[in-house]
């Protein structure tokens, strides 16, 4: 193994992993390398052939190893056209490298680096499939820290697929890998920042904010204002789903102050959480206000997702104003706008809303259709307490239906 050949050579030479690392690389990636745990990229291996006398031919002599050394030249190509925006080409050259070795640590950084590559392009089932396929590689290898990355990988692409409970499981399960020591401090919060979102999207309240204080807790040894911010406005965010008003505002201005001189996107988002709360406390005017503000600079940067989410919000305004057909005009807007945009649990809001605003109209027919959609929607998605209200409104306006029938007969 290349491993014990680096390992042998060097003690041979009476040099210590250290000393053999220099500054390029640490001890402890020394060591990894020597135990099996790491492969050391073609220019890695380069400079530790020359620090122990030997061409790298030496260290690549068997068959096993000119296969390795092919893959490692294939990867490190493929991770330069990916990030110079080549992504086909790089996917290709990865999926490669996979077929090129059996090397457990080469086969999952390959797999992870598509992974990587399909999410930034929103193809989440295929990076679904590439980061599952690192993960037992990385198990092999006892590997924690690449058993994270690729959890948090298929964690974020469930997510992305609105697949909240999947996620869930996979967030949960990455916070095993990570030790409770400083230096895990960065990643620890960051899973747990991704776990307490994906509770509150599923509805579980109580256990978000929970683990949006743990992280922020811990977030106060990183100097890192961002994560702050967006914990902030995490917990402002659920504390509204719960009808805390007061814990809602005040979390939601921390974000706010936070954001506002370091992260122009994340003000705006604080902002529109800011908003909903004003609309949701008697603030309707400035609610507006806001509301518009957001819209304007998110169609400036072109955002579609979050131009939805404003628009269903300006909906809701006119619809609790008693301005209906303003309502359903917004909603209209918003539908056609993420036409070609698969964030299903938007559209299951955006039925609802329609339903809701035809029930108040006493079109009860087109209220029964659009709240019907709205509530096989979270079914499909397994929000079953979105699925619950939605029932609840499907189930008045069948009792209308039925007393209409009653009547014509």
């Amino acid at each position: 193994m290349l491993g014990n050949k680096i390992k042998e050579m060097r003690k041979s030479l009476g040099m210590s992993q250290s000393q053999l690392g220099g500054t390029d690389m640490t001890r402890a990636y020394i060591s990894m390398i020597e135990k099996g745990n790491a492969t050391p990229s073609h220019k890695a291996l380069a400079i530790i052939a020359e620090r122990l006398g030997k061409p790298i031919q030496y260290f690549l002599e068997d068959k096993h190893d000119h296969q390795m050394e092919r893959a490692l030249i294939t990867l490190n190509s493929a991770r330069q056209k990916i990030e110079n925006n080549h992504i086909d080409e790089g996917v290709h050259l990865a999926k490669q490298a996979i077929q090129l070795t059996t090397d457990p640590y080469l086969i999952g950084e390959s797999a992870l680096l598509i992974g990587y590559a399909y999410f930034g392009t929103d193809l989440f089932k295929d990076a679904l499939q590439y980061y599952k396929l690192a993960l037992p590689e990385f198990m092999k290898l006892a590997h924690s820290e690449k058993i994270v990355s690729a959890l948090v990988g298929c964690g974020s692409s469930s997510f992305k697929m609105q697949d909240f409970k999947a996620a869930r499981h996979f967030y949960e399960k990455a916070l095993t890998y990570i030790s409770q020591n400083k230096k895990q401090v960065q990643n620890r919060v960051q899973v747990l920042t991704y776990l307490g979102t994906t509770c509150t999207r599923l509805g579980e309240a109580d256990q978000a904010i929970q683990i949006y204080k743990e992280a922020l807790d811990e977030a106060q040894y990183l100097d890192e204002p961002r994560t702050v911010g967006m914990l902030q406005r995490g917990l402002g965010g659920t504390f509204l789903k719960m009808g805390k008003m007061e814990e809602a505002m005040k979390y939601t201005r921390d974000a706010l102050h936070t954001f506002e001189h370091i992260h122009e996107e994340e003000f705006y988002m604080s902002l529109h959480n800011l908003a909903i709360i004003e609309s949701s406390t008697g603030f309707y005017r400035q609610s507006y206000e806001n509301l518009a503000k957001c819209l304007q600079y998110y169609q400036k940067t072109k955002n579609v997702e979050l131009q939805a989410y404003i628009m269903e919000e300006m909906a809701i305004y006119w619809f609790k104003r008693g301005n209906d057909q303003e309502a359903k005009q917004m909603c209209n807007k918003t539908l056609l706008l993420l036409e070609n945009d698969d964030n299903y649990m938007m559209r299951a809001n955006l039925y609802r809303l329609m339903g809701k605003i035809h029930h108040a109209e006493g079109e009860y027919d087109t209220a029964h259709f659009f709240l019907r959609m709205s509530y096989d929607s979270y079914q499909n998605l397994h929000l079953a307490n979105e699925a619950d209200k939605t029932y609840k409104l499907l189930s008045e306006v069948k009792e209308h239906l039925k007393s209409k029938t009653k009547k014509i007969k």
